[in-house]
């Protein structure tokens, strides 16, 4: 069933806006803030430990080692 009320979309029991999933405040929304944070965090240290190595030291495969 789909109903659209204020460009809100009502379609199996999920919420959409814009074609986004609508996050309810709820844990899930706490969760979803907390893991994308510490993805971000973790991409962040990534590239940092790339370019420490990378200034250091010769190590060819050293992005495509950390990519995968």
């Amino acid at each position: 069933m789909t109903s659209e009320i204020d460009g809100f979309l009502l379609q199996n029991g999920y919420l959409f806006r814009f074609r986004k999933l609508c996050i309810l405040c709820t844990f899930l929304r706490d969760y979803l803030v907390c893991e994308l944070h510490v993805r971000a965090l973790l991409v962040i240290l990534a590239k940092k430990t790339i370019e420490v190595v990378d200034n250091l030291f010769y190590w060819l495969s050293l992005r495509k080692m950390l990519q995968s």
